[in-house]
């Protein structure tokens, strides 16, 4: 009977306060607790624990505090892939470098690893390491912060999608409605409408009583869905290039660690991701046979599960919907079955997945050596400017030379002493001036 050898999960932070606001909004970056862009009171729970002196009020953050519990029933209970205490040998994690997905990443913990009491001195948590990187490094969690100029170039391109001015053509009105009552730019594009809707959401899911023209279910509908075929825009029919520089390392550590198991030299058994919707929504356009039409809510989750049945492996796809908590086995393209080979599957991600990183975003870091191509291309150029010098000055420049130097005797000395004020030098001694320059 087929066993989960080895998963990974990959999830969204839980709910959070908006990016930043908008002209003419009421809600005030300093109206949220932890100012923008941080986890919100909806994901906030509490656990009652009792000390050797009072009740304890454990605050955690409860959206990804279920997520764990979850998971715990999964891999624990009902696969015993996991032991139900932390063993560093069986699990790795790994957060982009935002305290949203750092703090998500510790909240399922909490629940993955809760622990059963066994006196009333014992806390029901275990701290388990979460790993990350400079965010501006992390090709692997947060690609669109590195440099990587291949990536703004097919961005750039993608944003002059006509489809795109085809959805604005037709909802012309809802967008004059939006900039009137927003106060964005009569300029703004259709990313900044989506930030726009964004902020509304987020305001919503908090329960914040938002400006009134937005109090609209009409208006709240349309804003919701702006968000997903946003989401639609940015990652659906992705070139191979593209997916390779957003979710390329991520399928490079799934693949290479499915291969490790085969050959028995994969040491953890579970590896987390803690990362956003832009981390999820490539990976389902780039895996998912049937397209996805929503942007990944908070919490959202997928999972990959390589199944063992005696020397036959098979992927699995699933994904859990962070806001009905649904679940959904999902098939992977270009798969001949649900349960997918796990050698269709490594040939299909192959072109996914780059060598070089930094080669395939057309980046050179400051202070690196030039290549061979590159320095032999310079020299070869310089040879060719030099020769043609040289067959210029001999067809052209020689005789006129010469017959300038002829005449030489006939110019007369530059006085300096005209560009300036009697008595000086010049009308700016700066300009002369080699040490002030």
């Amino acid at each position: 009977m087929p066993f989960i050898s080895l998963y990974f999960q990959i999830f969204r932070h839980g709910y959070r306060s908006p990016i930043d606001g908008y002209p003419s909004d009421e809600i005030k970056e300093d109206q949220w607790p932890q100012g923008f862009g941080q986890l919100t009171a909806k994901n906030l729970g509490n656990i009652l624990f009792l000390s050797s002196f009072s009740w304890i009020n454990l605050e955690r953050h409860e959206q990804h505090h279920k997520l764990g519990l979850w998971l715990h029933e999964r891999y624990m209970v009902n696969n015993a892939l996991l032991n139900e205490t932390y063993k560093k040998s069986e699990i790795w994690i790994r957060s982009s470098a935002y305290d949203r997905t750092i703090m998500s990443a510790q909240s399922c913990l909490s629940g993955l690893y809760m622990l059963k009491e066994k006196n009333i001195m014992e806390l029901l948590w275990t701290p388990i390491p979460v790993w990350t990187e400079k965010m501006q490094s992390d090709y692997l969690m947060s690609p669109w912060h590195c440099p990587c100029p291949r990536f703004t170039t097919l961005q750039k391109d993608r944003m002059k999608n006509p489809k795109i001015k085809e959805y604005m053509d037709n909802n012309k009105e809802f967008f004059n409605f939006l900039q009137e009552k927003s106060g964005l730019s009569e300029n703004s594009t259709f990313w900044n409408y989506t930030r726009l809707a964004d902020t509304i959401v987020m305001e919503l899911d908090d329960n914040r009583t938002v400006n009134q023209w937005a109090q609209n279910e009409t208006v709240q509908l349309k804003l919701k869905t702006l968000l997903d075929i946003g989401s639609g825009f940015n990652f659906a029919n992705a070139t191979a290039e593209e997916t390779s520089i957003v979710s390329g390392l991520i399928l490079k550590e799934i693949s290479h660690s499915f291969n490790d198991i085969v050959t028995n030299s994969m040491h953890h058994q579970a590896h987390i991701f803690s990362g956003h919707d832009t981390t999820l929504a490539p990976l389902l356009a780039a895996l998912s046979a049937k397209e996805i039409d929503h942007k990944p809510t908070p919490a959202s989750c997928i999972l990959l599960e390589l199944y063992q049945d005696d020397k036959t492996f098979t992927v699995e796809m699933h994904y859990r919907n962070g806001t009905d908590e649904k679940v959904t086995k999902i098939s992977i393209k270009s798969c001949s079955a649900s349960s997918c080979p796990l050698e269709e599957f490594q040939k299909f991600v192959s072109p996914f997945i780059p060598e070089d990183i930094k080669k395939t975003c057309h980046y050179i870091p400051e202070g690196s050596s030039p290549s061979g191509n590159f320095i032999l291309a310079v020299l070869v150029i310089s040879i060719l400017v030099v020769f043609l010098a040289i067959i210029i000055c001999l067809f052209k420049g020689c005789k006129g030379r010469a017959h300038l130097f002829k005449k030489q005797s006939r110019f007369e000395p530059i006085n300096f002493q005209l560009l300036g004020n009697p008595g000086s030098d010049s009308e700016d001694a700066e300009v002369f001036d080699v040490k002030s320059q």
